[in-house]
């Protein structure tokens, strides 16, 4: 997962957009899924050391943040810690990109649950 960065490079510069999407349950292979919209998703374990946020940003045309609506079990808040580490870990790989392109939140309800 090292090398995302360099298999990303060569489409990127095709006006892409790439997608995230934060989902509240928790997969140790994948906490953060990327999204393009030619070279289809895979599934980032541990943002800062796969590569994401050594990505040439400057070829990304916009960001667009999915984020699904959590249900968190009663006396269970696993989901919404969760969420809460894959949030953290987004916002510091946006703050070490010196010029972020422009970016969208979308607040999305799933089958199961709602905002």
């Amino acid at each position: 997962m090292k090398q995302i960065s360099h298999e990303f490079l060569v489409e990127l510069h095709n006006h892409a957009v790439l997608t995230t999407r934060l989902e509240p349950d928790y997969k140790r292979q994948s906490w953060f899924i990327v999204e393009h919209k030619y070279l289809g998703s895979c599934g980032v374990g541990y943002l800062q050391k796969d590569g994401l946020a050594s990505l040439p940003w400057n070829v990304i045309s916009a960001v667009k943040v999915e984020i699904d609506a959590p249900k968190p079990k009663p006396k269970d808040h696993g989901e919404l810690i969760c969420f809460l580490y894959k949030a953290r870990d987004l916002v510091d790989i946006f703050n070490e990109v010196h010029q972020l392109p422009r970016a969208a939140i979308h607040i999305l309800d799933t089958e199961r649950a709602k905002w």
